[in-house]
C-alpha cells in the first residue's frame, strides 16, 4: 500500500515538472538549434525547480559574503583595494595614514628631472621649484573612487599646486 502510495507521488512529481517545462515557449529556428535549445532549457528549468533551495543559499551567502566586505571598508573609513597614486599604494589606509605616507614620500622621495636635449642636467625636489602636494585632497579622492579599482586597479592623480614666486 505504501510504495503504490509513493509511486503515484513520484509520478505526479513527474507529471508536474514535465507540465511545466512545456509551457515555456521555444525561439523558432533550425531545427538542430531548436532541439539543443528546447534541451538546455529543460534542464535549466529541471535545475531550478528541483535545487532551487541551494541556489537561494548560494544567493545569500554570496550577498552575505559581498556586504561583509563593503561593510568593512565603508565602516571603518578605510580607502578600498587597487587604488595606487605616485606609484604609491594606498589601499587599505584610512585618509589620514595615506596622507602621511604621501606627504612622507613627496618630501623624500620624489625628485624631477630636468633635461635639455633628452641629457638629465639636474635632479631636484619638487618644494625646491614651488611644487606642493595636497595630500589631503589626493587621499580624499583615492577614497572616493570606490570600488573603482577592483578588481583591475585605478590610479589618482595628485593633486599638487605651484607657487609662483617672483
Amino acid at each position: 500500500m505504501a510504495r503504490k502510495r509513493r509511486k503515484q507521488a513520484v509520478a505526479n512529481i513527474a507529471n508536474t515538472s514535465v507540465s511545466k517545462i512545456a509551457d515555456v515557449p521555444i525561439p523558432k529556428g533550425v531545427p538542430s538549434i531548436l532541439s539543443r535549445v528546447r534541451f538546455v532549457l529543460r534542464d535549466l528549468l529541471w535545475l531550478i525547480f528541483s535545487r532551487a533551495p541551494i541556489f537561494k543559499i548560494g544567493g545569500l551567502m554570496l550577498a552575505g559574503v559581498i556586504l561583509v566586505f563593503l561593510g568593512s571598508y565603508i565602516l571603518s573609513g578605510r580607502i578600498f583595494p587597487n587604488i595606487r597614486t605616485m606609484g604609491i599604494t594606498v589601499s587599505d589606509l584610512t585618509v589620514e595614514e595615506a596622507e602621511a605616507v604621501l606627504l612622507d614620500e613627496w618630501e623624500n622621495n620624489v625628485l624631477i628631472d630636468l633635461t635639455l636635449d633628452g641629457q638629465i642636467m639636474l635632479q631636484v625636489k619638487p618644494q625646491e621649484l614651488g611644487l606642493s602636494l595636497d595630500a589631503r585632497a589626493t587621499a580624499e579622492a583615492a577614497k572616493a573612487l570606490g570600488l573603482a579599482g577592483v578588481p583591475f586597479g585605478a590610479t589618482v592623480d595628485p593633486v599638487a599646486s605651484v607657487a609662483y614666486s617672483t
